[in-house]
């Protein structure tokens, strides 16, 4: 359905989270998390190409539930599902990835890059973003510059990796003073 929502309105990309962990624990299988995510890809990219789109997983953050990263949130996890489609030549050209700066700064209190080191680390594989800032414990989708994501760093990123999409926002309306 998004993918035919996507086309009807005419946009270039769908953004399609990766498959979770939080339903299989805090310590899931990683060859079952891999097969999970190339399954999923695969078959929407294959219906994504029908309708002349791309689909861009998004980067991912924690596990509430569990009080840990969820495993795609893990960015050694995440590149892995991604090189994995990108190693499939007729999967390549509909795959990209969506930079998601509040799920990335979520993800950090368990070791991993800060959203600017994300960037530049993914690099042109970056096609989308959504912008949101938080405090790194919820996902707010806060205005950028209301929560802690040194935003400074994030546009140099942006810019060291010559980004020349569109910079959209992902955010709550009710951090929105004036609703």
């Amino acid at each position: 359905m998004d993918c035919l929502a996507t086309a009807a309105l005419g946009a270039p990309v769908c953004v399609i989270h990766n498959c979770t962990s939080i339903f299989m624990g805090a310590d899931p299988d990683p060859i079952l998390m891999h097969d999970l995510s190339f399954d999923m890809f695969s078959r929407i990219i294959t219906f994504a190409k029908q309708n002349d789109i791309k689909i861009a997983t998004e980067t991912f953050g924690d596990a509430v539930v569990f009080n840990c990263c969820d495993f795609f949130g893990n960015i050694e996890e995440f590149e892995k599902a991604y090189n994995r489609i990108d190693e499939v030549a007729e999967l390549r050209d509909y795959f990209a990835v969506c930079m998601d700066t509040g799920h990335s700064n979520k993800a950090m209190r368990y070791g991993n890059p800060t959203p600017a080191e994300i960037i530049r680390r993914l690099g042109s594989k970056i096609t989308v973003l959504h912008l949101n800032d938080n405090d790194t414990l919820k996902d707010q989708h806060k205005i950028p510059m209301t929560g802690v994501i040194d935003w400074n760093e994030v546009f140099n990123a942006l810019d060291e990796i010559n980004y020349d999409g569109v910079y959209n926002m992902e955010l709550n309306l009710k951090h929105f003073y004036f609703l």
